[in-house]
């Protein structure tokens, strides 16, 4: 798979960014909680997203 450098060179994509998900939980509720780390060039792809 290749890395993010390596994407960035790609005519193909204009934007990449990364993200990170270390971990997960369930709640007693049946909610799920995922924690999510973005780097800022994935923020700002993923922005009309998180409306």
């Amino acid at each position: 798979m290749p890395d993010v450098i390596s994407l960035k060179k790609l005519p193909e994509f204009t934007q990449v960014g990364e993200y990170y998900l270390p971990g997960q939980e369930n709640s007693s509720k049946g909610y799920n909680v995922s924690y999510v780390y973005y780097d800022s060039e994935k923020m700002y792809i993923a922005r009309g997203q998180m409306e």
